[in-house]
């Protein structure tokens, strides 16, 4: 991979950010700001019927997000979905730089999200679903929970093979 810099970027960048982690967490905000500003909310076709079946099931559903716990409760609302508790600013994305990295299926995945870790740990969950399998469920599965991702037409084949790999993985392609 070749890199471009432009004269004197690199450090404009040193100079505002601490570190690559501090920009790439800058950039990522950037551009979740600026689609949310572009689309507005949507939820899956059928989302309050599934909600709703897993609410009467007695299944307490935690939403733990790096998005603002108010964007999400206004997707439910708009959605027509109640009794969910939302944890916003999961901040999935963001390495305290420790060198906690497994490799499974055969690529290196970090585990060092200090914030999602403790999330994970204060709401103990029977299970945590995704669709990113290294953002959302590389780190439960390493804790010993079971983990669900969730398919799309974008999930790349390593994903499936991870899952595959680990303990206490599964995958659906619905959550129906």
């Amino acid at each position: 991979v070749a890199a471009v810099m432009h004269t004197g970027l690199g450090e404009a960048l040193h100079r505002r950010f601490a570190d690559g982690d501090e920009f790439s967490g800058h950039c990522y905000r950037a551009a979740v700001t600026r689609v949310e500003k572009d689309h507005r909310p949507q939820m899956i076709d059928r989302a309050a019927a599934i909600a709703e079946r897993f609410l009467r099931a007695g299944a307490e559903i935690v939403v733990v997000s790096n998005s603002s716990p108010e964007k999400l409760t206004t997707w439910f609302r708009h959605a027509g979905i109640s009794g969910i508790r939302v944890r916003g600013h999961a901040a999935k994305f963001e390495l305290d730089g420790s060198p906690e990295i497994r490799t499974i299926a055969g690529r290196p995945v970090r585990l060092d999200r200090p914030r999602y870790r403790a999330a994970l740990l204060e709401e103990r969950p029977d299970f945590v679903m995704g669709d990113v399998f290294s953002l959302d469920l590389a780190l439960p599965a390493s804790l010993g929970i079971e983990t669900v991702l969730i398919e799309n037409p974008y999930t790349p084949e390593w994903s499936r093979q991870a899952v595959a790999a680990t303990p206490g993985a599964r995958r659906v392609s619905s959550v129906e």
